[in-house]
């Protein structure tokens, strides 16, 4: 089997449109369903989480990965994004029951979200078999027995927390979707180490707000749109958001707000520069190199290791400055090995 080059992933992903999301609001799969045929005796089932794909985050990178591996790799692949937590359950439990009759040599569930962790806790009778695989995305607990892969804020958010305390902006806010995301207590440790690694002052300039108080709660567009303008008002100099595509509120307060009271932000998983003027870089995760480099291996049949994290020295996850905000690269580069080294030492302590 060819190897896909990074350059090809890029190539590929470039030709991609994601149009194909039109169904997405359906609890049918979707997607090139039958792509390839080259190892159509391959299949994988993606299920997304049920807040869904199409609002520009990363599992939009997810989808986009697997649509150009399975085209490239020639595996069948079926995208499927529930409603409810009830159609995914139904839709995994399918996965299981099909497996003696079915037609293919190897499959592979993948869970593209970490609220399926509790799911596969109260299901122990899903596991994986002789010719079937599980991978989940976007969490990697220890205790499941099953390929899991996941990428850390840390680093690059040591970095966004120096690189604001160097600019000399003293009053931030944190906004997370909830206390009890893993990647959400992730990224609010690094920017505050970070920031603090600058000189900042942590306990007086940053405040922290949640939108939810469980796990999988705090996405919210209304109310981060209403929650700009009490930031604004209080003169908050930088908003930085944890919150999953409901960062498209605090987006488009800043577009539509023409009185002067506005405050910087920036992109989360993917560059959003182009949706506000305000955005001064985003944390780019590469979800989709990380779906390629895995698929490539699994259809390969190599032996792969259980658990994986992606982190800034991997380059899984960076920075990408806007470009009206040319003058950030400097306070980037300053940091760049000071965030590596200090992501390493986070993660081994944990």
């Amino acid at each position: 089997m060819k190897k896909i080059t990074r350059n090809r992933m890029v190539g590929l992903l470039v030709g991609l449109s994601l149009l194909l999301l039109c169904s997405c609001g359906d609890e049918e799969s979707f997607g090139p369903g039958l792509a390839g045929y080259s190892r159509g005796d391959l299949y994988a089932l993606v299920v997304y989480s049920s807040a869904g794909i199409g609002d520009g985050g990363f599992e939009d990178n997810i989808y986009t990965g697997f649509v150009a591996s399975a085209d490239y790799l020639g595996y069948v692949l079926e995208n499927f994004n529930p409603l409810d937590m009830n159609s995914a359950e139904k839709a995994i439990d399918r996965f299981f029951k099909e497996s003696g009759e079915s037609p293919y040599g190897r499959r592979l569930l993948v869970l593209a979200a970490s609220e399926y962790v509790k799911l596969l806790q109260k299901h122990p009778e899903w596991k994986r078999g002789e010719k079937d695989d599980i991978l989940l995305l976007d969490s990697a607990p220890d205790s499941l027995g099953i390929y899991t892969r996941d990428i850390s804020l840390y680093g690059a958010s040591f970095m966004a927390g120096a690189a604001v305390a160097s600019e000399g902006m003293e009053k931030i806010q944190f906004l997370g979707a909830n206390p009890k995301s893993n990647a959400v207590n992730v990224a609010l440790a690094g920017f505050k180490d970070g920031y603090k690694s600058a000189g900042g002052l942590v306990g007086e300039n940053i405040r922290t707000f949640y939108l939810g108080e469980e796990e999988n709660e705090g996405f919210d567009f209304d109310e981060t749109y209403y929650l700009s303008y009490s930031y604004a008002r209080d003169s908050v100099d930088f908003v930085f958001p944890v919150i999953g595509g409901s960062n498209a509120g605090l987006f488009r307060y800043l577009r539509e707000t023409t009185d002067g009271m506005r405050f910087l932000t920036c992109g989360m998983d993917v560059d959003q520069q182009h949706l506000g003027e305000n955005i001064v870089f985003s944390i780019v995760k590469r979800m989709d190199v990380l779906v390629m480099d895995f698929m490539q291996n699994w259809v390969d049949g190599e032996d792969l290791p259980r658990k994986s994290l992606g982190t800034l020295e991997t380059g899984l996850v960076d920075i990408v400055v806007a470009e009206n905000y040319g003058s950030w690269h400097a306070d980037f580069d300053a940091v760049r090995s000071e965030a590596v080294k200090a992501e390493k030492e986070f993660l081994e302590g944990r």
